[in-house]
């Protein structure tokens, strides 16, 4: 029962983030995001919270295991500024080479396109930040220590 509370809720509350013009203050919304390529064996796990009006941390974890030998694993977190538009939500910056990136997040599905992990699918879903927080994910994930292979002879 109270888990249907919950879905009520949630569903309520994304109707409302999709279809309300009125929704361009998304302060405190939480998206829990992953993807994953699996014929390359690479991961990606996002967390995207709304801090105010006008900024949005996003953190990311990029695992890729195609080299059974020697995992790569890519750790990044910042705030940017984002814009809110009828069907999409947008945040850019502007790389250390100087060269301009940003990312889209569609507000009816929750997919996140990102032009540095094509062609990665990545989903996203609302979570409650105090309950499942996607940051903790990502912020504790041990980065494996390349070890030195040993000499065959």
């Amino acid at each position: 029962m109270v888990k249907n509370i919950k879905i009520y809720i949630k569903t309520i509350f994304f109707i409302f983030l999709c279809t309300s013009v009125n929704s361009k203050d998304l302060t405190g919304v939480t998206l829990d995001c992953y993807g994953e390529f699996k014929k390359m064996k690479q991961y990606l796990f996002y967390a995207i919270n709304f801090v105010d009006s006008n900024f949005v941390k996003r953190s990311y974890l990029f695992i890729d295991q195609w080299d059974s030998n020697n995992e790569i694993v890519e750790k990044k977190s910042d705030t940017y500024k984002y814009r809110v538009e009828e069907n999409y939500i947008t945040y850019e910056w502007i790389e250390q080479n100087g060269m301009s990136n940003f990312e889209i997040i569609d507000r009816k599905t929750l997919d996140l396109e990102s032009r540095d992990f094509f062609p990665i699918n990545i989903k996203c879903k609302i979570v409650d930040i105090n309950k499942n927080d996607p940051f903790k994910k990502i912020e504790n994930y041990k980065i494996p220590i390349k070890k030195e292979p040993k000499n065959i002879l």
